[in-house]
C-alpha cells in the first residue's frame, strides 16, 4: 500500500490496527493530524462558489520557499489540507448514470425508486438527503417517490417539485417534459406554474408550451418504446442515438420538420425504418454509422 493510499483510508477511518501502526510511522503524520484538527474550526465560505484546486494552488504558491525538499513537503501537505476542507464543507455527490443503449434502476436514500433512459445522468447529495430531497437531472428518468419530505427534481430548464407520486421527467438540451402518473407534481419554469394531476402532462418545447392528457400508467420508454408528438425530427434522431449508441448522420434533411410516431428500443432497423417511411426517407447502416437521407438517393 502507497503512503497515498494509507492516507486516504486514514481520512476515510478505515485503517485496521497495522496501517495505523505504520500511517502512525510516517514522517508528516502528526502533521495530518493537526490539520484535521484545525478543519474543525475552519469557517465555512460565504461564497457559494469555492475556489477551484488551482485558485487554491495559485494562493498558496504566492511566495516559494528557497529550499525544493521544503517546498514539495509544505505543498503535500496544502494539497492534503485543501482535500479535507473541500471534503468537509462540500461532500461529493453522488452521481448515477445511464449510458447510451441502457437503462439504470437504483434506490434513493428514502427508497423512492429511479429509473434512468439511456444517455441520462442524476445527481443528488446523500448526506443531506434527510433534511433536503432534491436531485439534479440532464436526460429522462422515470420516478416512484416515497412520501416524506419535499422531493424536488431539478433541470435548466425547470424544477418539478412532488410528494409521494409517480411521474416522469425528460430534459433534452430546449426540451422538457413532465408527467403525473400518480399523486400531484408541480412544474415550475420562468413565469410558469402548475400542477399536474394523474393523466396529465406539460411539454415546454422552445418557447411553446403545451398541456396535454395521457392515458398511459407509465412511459413508453420502459415499455420498450420511444414515442414522440409533433417535435423537431433531429430529436428523434438523437433519441435513436442513444437508445442505440450509434453515430446519426442526416443528408439533406430538413432536421426541424415535425415527428409524430414511436420506434422499438430493440432493433436498429424496425427503429429506422418507423422513423424514416411516414416522413419518405431512406437510410443506409454502415456498421456503427447510420445515414439517414432522401428517399431518391
Amino acid at each position: 500500500m502507497t503512503e497515498e493510499e494509507l492516507v486516504k483510508k486514514w481520512l476515510a477511518q478505515e485503517l485496521s490496527e497495522e496501517e495505523q501502526q505504520r500511517f502512525d510511522a510516517l514522517k508528516d503524520s502528526e502533521d495530518f493530524k493537526r490539520i484535521v484538527s484545525a478543519a474543525q474550526n475552519f469557517a465555512k465560505p460565504t461564497s457559494e462558489t469555492p475556489y477551484t484546486f488551482k485558485e487554491f494552488k495559485d494562493k498558496a504558491s504566492v511566495q516559494r520557499p528557497k529550499t525544493n525538499l521544503w517546498y514539495l513537503r509544505i505543498a503535500s501537505i496544502l494539497v492534503l489540507a485543501f482535500s479535507i476542507y473541500m471534503l468537509w464543507f462540500y461532500p461529493s455527490s453522488i452521481v448515477k448514470e445511464a449510458k447510451f443503449a441502457e437503462n439504470e434502476s437504483f434506490s434513493l436514500p428514502d427508497n423512492s425508486e429511479v429509473v434512468l433512459n439511456a444517455g441520462s445522468r442524476l445527481t443528488f447529495n446523500e448526506d443531506a438527503w434527510p433534511d433536503q430531497r432534491i436531485l439534479e437531472l440532464d436526460g429522462e428518468a422515470y420516478f416512484s417517490v416515497t412520501s416524506g419530505k419535499t422531493f424536488s427534481v431539478q433541470t435548466k430548464m425547470g424544477t418539478i417539485t412532488v410528494v409521494g407520486t409517480q411521474f416522469n421527467v425528460a430534459f433534452r438540451n430546449s426540451f422538457l417534459e413532465v408527467t403525473c402518473y400518480e399523486g400531484k407534481v408541480r412544474v415550475e419554469f420562468d413565469e410558469f406554474s402548475k400542477i399536474l394531476n394523474p393523466g396529465e402532462r406539460v411539454v415546454k418545447l422552445f418557447d411553446e408550451v403545451r398541456l396535454q392528457n395521457v392515458d398511459d400508467i407509465s412511459p413508453d420508454w420502459r415499455d420498450g418504446m420511444s414515442k414522440f408528438d409533433n417535435v423537431p425530427f433531429n430529436m428523434v434522431c438523437d433519441e435513436l442515438e442513444r437508445q442505440f449508441n450509434v453515430d446519426l448522420q442526416l443528408e439533406d434533411i430538413d432536421e426541424s420538420r415535425k415527428f409524430n410516431g414511436a420506434f422499438p428500443n430493440n432493433n436498429l432497423e424496425n427503429a429506422l425504418s418507423a422513423i424514416t417511411k411516414p416522413m419518405n426517407l431512406g437510410f443506409t447502416i454502415r456498421s456503427n454509422r447510420v445515414v439517414i437521407h432522401a428517399e431518391h438517393n
